[in-house]
């Protein structure tokens, strides 16, 4: 209820959040931390001082010459860069240089970010509305996969982390589902705007992402006919070889194979994925295919829990019986080929997204799989 501005505003509410960085758990007032980071654009002032909720005092610097601007928060030899709360500067075109290179890092186009350019053309926003900013360019597909690895480098992670509640999430991730659309529809009007999207936003980087969109050979096939460089095409391989998870380096083959003829340079990197995926060398001993499988399970059958049951439902033994005979009829619907529904298929392409983004990961983020993976088989 105190996350609802018009409720506040309408009863003269407010409210002192805690704003929290990293997992060491460094946390401040927001009010005296936003407040430091205003006295801090004032040329005149030396860095400003805050302390955090142990008492600790920080301090709050600003490099004003810097595009974006750049902010920092250090305490002796540790030094934080925050440059995201540029939003809270006085000057207008630093809150919007700040806003388009938050939004460029998350693949966040011009018109999903609309709200926040004329808000912050016009004015600078409250603490609450730099938040509320804030969790609309969090809620990305870029900025959870960073979440998730930095939870799993602590050596655990929520499926509350790994599966988030939100709708606009899973819209930024796969396209928007537009009532009635098929499977097949969606294959050929949303995926490949999807794929387009991410090919221009960071060309490597936003294939490795289309590519986690592809579990299926007509998703596959759509973004083979999207522009890929062979340049970009090239890089890619090569990563898939390293790093990449078993539905990837089948799409990357499907899309690099049709290509090959006459282009030397993609012979070399395809080569040693081909070698690679045929090889298939466990992970953390266990087949990467059936790592990627188990995941795939858990986080499925939790998109399930989250978008299907009501809150009020989910607890007491009935709950749980339900939940494990649903689970189980859904894996034994699809051992038995069942056709999968045009919404399932696109679940799929989010499950997938979801799970291998996490997975290249270093070693200590696979204990937790390896040992699911155990109890699964």
């Amino acid at each position: 209820m105190i996350s609802d501005l018009k409720l506040t505003e309408a009863f003269g509410l407010k409210a002192d959040a805690i704003i929290r960085f990293g997992r060491d758990d460094l946390a401040f007032q927001r009010s005296a931390f936003f407040d430091a980071i205003r006295q801090a654009f004032d040329p005149a002032h030396e860095p400003v001082p805050v302390d955090n909720t142990q008492g600790e005092t920080w301090e709050v610097r600003v490099l004003a010459n810097k595009s974006p601007v750049e902010i920092s928060l250090a305490r002796g030899t540790t030094r934080l860069l925050v440059s995201h709360f540029g939003l809270l500067c006085p000057d207008k075109d630093v809150r919007l240089a700040t806003l388009l290179n938050e939004a460029g890092n998350f693949c966040l186009s011009p018109e999903q970010i609309a709200p926040w350019t004329r808000l912050l053309n016009e004015r600078a926003p409250t603490d609450d509305e730099v938040v509320i900013i804030q969790e609309d360019l969090k809620d990305t597909p870029i900025a959870v996969a960073g979440i998730i690895r930095e939870n799993l480098a602590g050596g655990s992670v929520s499926l509350d982390v790994w599966v988030p509640r939100s709708a606009r999430y899973y819209e930024r991730l796969v396209g928007r589902w537009e009532s009635g659309l098929s499977l097949d529809g969606y294959g050929k009007e949303v995926a490949p705007r999807q794929f387009s999207e991410l090919l221009k936003w960071r060309g490597a980087e936003g294939l490795k992402l289309a590519l986690l969109l592809a579990p299926q050979p007509f998703l596959s096939a759509a973004l083979a006919d999207a522009e890929i460089g062979d340049d970009t095409l090239a890089e890619v391989l090569s990563w898939l070889a390293d790093k990449g998870d078993a539905m990837s380096c089948a799409a990357g083959i499907e899309i690099a194979l049709p290509r090959l003829a006459g282009r030397d340079r993609l012979k070399e990197p395809l080569t040693r994925l081909l070698k690679v995926f045929v090889a298939c060398k466990p992970v953390a001993n266990v087949d990467p295919i059936k790592l990627l499988s188990c995941v795939i399970l858990v986080v499925y059958g939790e998109m399930r829990i989250a978008v299907y049951t009501p809150r009020s439902l989910r607890s007491g033994e009935s709950w749980r019986r339900s939940r494990k005979l649903r689970s189980s009829r859904d894996a034994l619907s699809r051992s038995e080929g069942t056709r999968p529904s045009s919404r399932a298929g696109c679940s799929l392409s989010a499950v997938n997204s979801i799970c291998c983004n996490a997975l290249p990961t270093c070693g200590r983020s696979l204990d937790g799989c390896r040992s699911l993976a155990f109890r699964v088989s």
